[in-house]
C-alpha cells in the first residue's frame, strides 16, 4: 500500500510539473529589458541604413539569435518631421503566428543612431510550433464562461481573415467577439499555439482579453475597460488629506479611450493618451523603472508625510497624483477650446486635426532640482515636458 502511494504520489508530481510547464509568461514590465543611452551620447554610430535594421543589429550584438532576429516585423513607424527622429515598433511572428504580447519598441535619432531600445520578446529555437487541440469555437466558449458566467447565448462564426475568427455579437455584445490564433511562451521556454479572444459586453461594456491555450485552458484574463482610480491631494498635503477619485472611462469626449493605456501600468510608470508620468530623479528624461505593477487600474498608495519621498510609497504617490492632474488639465482644457485642432497633447487624435503623437512627458521628483516646477511646450506634434522637482527633506512640499 505505501509503495502505491509513493508511486501515486510520484506520478502526480510529475503530472503537476509538467502542467506548470505549460502555463504562460505574462510579458509584463518586470521582463522587459531597457537600453537608454546618456544624455549627449546613443547606443549605436551612425548609421544610413533603416531604422529597423538599426535596431535588428543591436539587438544581435547584445546576444539575440538569428531566429528570434528573423521573427521580428516591424508594425509601425513614425518620423518626428521636426527632430528627424524615428519611433519603430516590432512585433513577433513565428510559423505564421503574432507572438501575443512581444515587442520590440525604439527610438533612433536622425543620424541613424540608436538612443533608446526597449525589449520583451520571446527567444526562438525552431520555426515550428505545436498546434492546438481545440477550435477557436472552443476556446471562445471557454473565455465566456471565465469571464461571463451566467451567459446563454450562442455564437456562430461569421467571418475569417488570417488568423482571425469573428463570431456573431447577437444581443448580448457591444461588437462581434473574436478570437485570434496566437503563439504564446510558456514557463518551460517553449512556444505553443493558442488563441487570444477578445469580447465586449454592451450593458456592462466590459472588454476582455482572454488568454486560451492549445487545450482549451484560459491563461490570462486582462479587463481592457477603463475603471482607474487614484488616490490623490486634491490641493496639497499640508490642505487637504488624500481622496480617492475616479477616472473618466472611455467614450466622453475629452478623452475617448479613457487616461489609460490598455494592459498592465507601473505605479511609477503610468501612460496615456494624454500623458505619460514616470519616475525621474537621476534626470535623464526617461522612466527610472516601472515599480510595482498595476493590473487593475487602480493607483491607491497613501502617502507618508512623516518620512522622505525617496521610500517606496511616497513615490509611487508622487507619480500617480502627477498623472492624474495631468489628465485632469488636460481634459478641463479640452471643455475650454484646448482640442486636437488647436495643438493639444494626445498620442492619438482621433482624426480630428492636429498632430499626433504628442503626449505630456510628466517627469517626478526630476533630479535637474529641487523644490521647483516647470513646464516646456514645443510645438504641435512634439512632447511637452513638465518637470517636477521635490526637495531632500520630508514629502510635505510637493509630490
Amino acid at each position: 500500500m505505501r509503495k502505491i502511494l509513493i508511486i501515486t504520489f510520484a506520478v502526480l508530481s510529475l503530472s503537476m510539473a509538467a502542467a506548470a510547464q505549460d502555463e504562460l509568461v505574462p510579458f509584463d514590465g518586470s521582463r522587459a529589458r531597457t537600453y537608454k543611452s546618456a544624455r549627449g551620447s546613443s547606443l549605436t554610430a551612425p548609421s544610413k541604413a533603416a531604422p529597423d535594421a538599426v535596431v535588428r543589429q543591436f539587438l544581435g550584438s547584445h546576444g539575440v539569435g538569428a531566429s528570434t532576429l528573423a521573427s521580428l516585423h516591424a508594425v509601425g513607424e513614425h518620423r518626428n518631421q521636426v527632430s528627424g527622429q524615428t519611433q519603430v515598433r516590432m512585433e513577433q511572428q513565428v510559423a505564421g503566428l503574432r507572438v501575443v504580447d512581444a515587442y520590440v519598441k525604439a527610438a533612433v535619432n536622425a543620424r541613424g543612431e540608436l538612443v533608446h531600445l526597449v525589449q520583451n520578446i520571446a527567444p526562438v529555437t525552431g520555426a515550428t510550433i505545436a498546434p492546438a487541440k481545440v477550435s477557436e469555437s472552443h476556446a471562445l466558449s471557454a473565455a465566456a464562461a471565465a469571464v461571463y458566467p451566467s451567459l446563454k447565448a450562442s455564437m456562430t462564426v461569421i467571418g475569417r481573415q488570417g488568423n482571425v475568427t469573428s463570431f456573431s455579437k447577437g444581443t448580448f455584445f457591444y461588437a462581434s467577439p473574436t478570437v485570434e490564433r496566437v503563439a504564446f511562451l510558456t514557463k518551460g521556454g517553449a512556444l505553443k499555439t493558442g488563441f487570444l479572444v477578445e469580447t465586449w459586453s454592451d450593458r456592462s461594456n466590459l472588454l476582455h482579453r482572454t488568454l486560451v491555450d492549445g487545450k482549451g485552458k484560459v491563461q490570462s484574463v486582462e479587463l481592457r475597460t477603463n475603471n482607474d482610480k487614484y488616490n490623490i491631494f486634491p490641493d496639497n498635503p499640508t490642505a487637504t488629506p488624500q481622496t480617492i477619485v475616479d477616472g473618466p472611462g472611455i467614450g466622453n469626449l475629452e478623452s475617448p479611450s479613457g487616461w489609460l493605456f490598455g494592459g498592465p501600468q507601473g505605479s511609477v510608470n503610468i501612460s496615456g493618451n494624454n500623458a505619460h508620468a514616470y519616475l525621474d530623479r537621476n534626470a535623464d528624461n526617461k522612466p527610472d523603472s516601472v515599480g510595482d505593477r498595476i493590473s487593475n487600474g487602480e493607483f491607491l498608495s497613501i502617502a507618508d508625510l512623516a518620512t522622505t519621498p525617496t521610500t517606496a510609497t511616497n513615490q509611487n504617490v508622487a507619480i500617480q497624483n502627477l498623472f492624474y492632474f495631468n489628465n485632469f488639465i488636460h481634459d478641463t482644457l479640452y471643455k475650454h477650446g484646448f482640442t486636437e485642432a488647436a495643438g493639444n497633447f494626445q498620442q492619438n487624435n482621433f482624426g480630428r486635426g492636429g498632430r499626433d503623437n504628442d503626449p505630456v512627458n510628466a517627469e517626478g521628483q526630476d533630479g535637474a532640482g529641487t523644490d521647483n516646477a516647470n513646464f516646456a511646450t514645443p510645438v504641435d506634434g512634439l512632447n511637452p515636458v513638465c518637470k517636477c522637482s521635490c526637495g531632500p527633506a520630508r514629502v510635505t512640499t510637493k509630490l
